[in-house]
Order: C-alpha cells, then structure tokens, then sequence
C-alpha cells in the first residue's frame, strides 16, 4: 500500500522526523515551512502559495510546485485531490499532519471533514493525540495506561470495546452519553463498531504500533 502524508500550515506536531518513513510526503502550501524545520524534503508543494516562506521557499526552490490561486477549496483539499494523481484509490493510505490549529477552528473542522468523508485517509497527526475514524473495526498494540476516547461522529454509535478499563458490553454513544474516556490495561486495543461512525483519540506520545 502506498503511504501519503500531507503536511499543512496548522500546529507543529512533534517528532516530524516520522515523515520519512512515508512513500510520499506533500506538503500543503506552508506545510513546506514545518517540512524544512525536521529537515524532511517533501515530493511536492501544493497549494495557493501565500502561507509559504519567502526563504523556504527558495530552499525547496527544485521541487515541484503546483500554484493554484482558487480560493474555493483549502490547501488540504487541493492536496487531497492531487493524491488522486499518485496511486490508485484503493491502494492509497493518507495521513494527516499538522492541519488543525486553535486559531483556525475552519481549517480544523475541514481535516476532521476529510477524515471522516475520505475513505482514503487514516489518521490525523495533532500536537498531542493521533485521532482515526472508525465505522468497523479498529486494533492497535499501546503500552498500558494509555489514554484513549471514542467519540460518535454520527448521532448514534454503538460500540464494544476490548483491552481497556472499561471493555466488555456494547456502548452507546448519542446526545446524552457524546464519548467515553478509557484507559488501556492490555498491550493490545480493539474498537469493534456495531452502528454509526466514531472517532478514536488517543495519546500520541506512547509508544504504539500504528492503528488500523
């Protein structure tokens, strides 16, 4: 499977080294800037061009640029769509990075957009949580005492729950019970979903084995 990650202008996220070990690596307009911070050269740079530094820019002067000034999508849509210009729908895994921010709760609502409408993309890097949507199943292997919350993102949800505090029967999340907050006991975590959609959040800064 090819691996894609789109860096945006939003809030640095630590350990950007990551970036690496992706197939490809695009950064969204001024996502470019925090890609030459971790010293990570991203494939291509995509966007409107005005968040880009002046002198980032004039770093990563011989990668491919793609200018578009059309102000009715966002830099992570335009990225977005130029992915479909890479591989194939079906053998694409997309991660976000650095595409949410306190002072842009637009852009932030639009990642979790995209998260949750693009069956294409995983998982969404923020400064402090990876955070997945989920509509069937969901496993990964964490150290124990991790946090972690299920969040509906439809009006119901039910879901079970394995290898944490609270595990066991069917949980159901709606207007009166919006998520729960769990904590791991086992090394290994499964989040199977029985109706509606949710998002999973968990503690970036554990040690994990990538969720799925």
């Amino acid at each position: 499977m090819t691996t894609i990650a789109i860096v945006g202008n939003g809030t640095p996220v630590p350990n950007g080294q990551q970036l690496a070990e992706y197939n490809y690596i695009i950064a969204a307009d001024g996502g470019a800037n925090f890609c030459v911070m971790h010293n990570i050269v991203p494939h291509w740079i995509i966007g409107d061009g005005d968040s880009l530094d002046p002198e980032i820019d004039t770093i990563l002067q011989d990668i491919p640029h793609h200018i578009d000034k059309d102000q009715t999508t966002t830099d992570l849509q335009k990225a977005l769509h130029y992915t479909r210009t890479l591989t194939n729908d079906a053998d694409a895994s997309i991660d976000l990075w650095c595409v949410t921010s306190e002072h842009r709760a637009d852009h932030t609502q639009a990642a979790f957009h995209a998260l949750r409408f693009d069956a294409r993309v995983r998982a969404m890097y923020t400064p402090d949580m990876i955070i997945w949507h989920c509509k069937e199943s969901w496993s990964i292997k964490v150290t124990v005492g991790t946090a972690l919350s299920i969040i509906p993102c439809t009006k119901e949800a039910v879901v079970n729950v394995d290898g944490c505090q609270w595990s066991g029967g069917a949980i159901t999340l709606n207007e009166d019970y919006s998520g729960v907050s769990n904590i791991t006991t086992e090394p290994s975590v499964s989040v199977s979903v029985e109706s509606g959609e949710v998002y999973i959040c968990m503690d970036r800064n554990i040690e994990h084995t990538d969720g799925n």
